[in-house]
């Protein structure tokens, strides 16, 4: 899950809480990570990738994986390129959720 916890117009930074699953969440050795993006990102410039861009550069080694993954907003798959500017309200549920295979 994504959660903002600094929405607030005078706050520097966004800080954003991904809950993530599967092999993300086993390399990183926990079930969420926290970043913030810089104050110059605008709410309607946010995108899914600008977020996973952030976010692979807090884990360069993960980039590759953060890059493949899907992000969904409240249980819903967000395509890369779409903004994000109206799940700017406290309680919206963001997940990482990276390519998984099976049989």
């Amino acid at each position: 899950m994504l959660h903002f916890s600094a929405m607030q117009p005078s706050d520097p930074l966004l800080t954003l809480q991904i809950k993530v699953f599967a092999g993300l969440r086993e390399r990183l050795a926990s079930d969420m990570v926290s970043f913030s993006l810089p104050s110059l990102t605008r709410p309607k410039d946010l995108t899914t990738r600008v977020i996973k861009s952030a976010l692979a550069s807090v884990h360069p080694d993960l980039a590759n994986v953060i890059h493949a993954s899907r992000l969904a907003v409240n249980h819903t798959f967000v395509d890369d390129d779409a903004s994000l500017e109206l799940a700017l309200v406290p309680g919206v549920d963001f997940a990482l959720i990276p390519p998984v295979s099976g049989g």
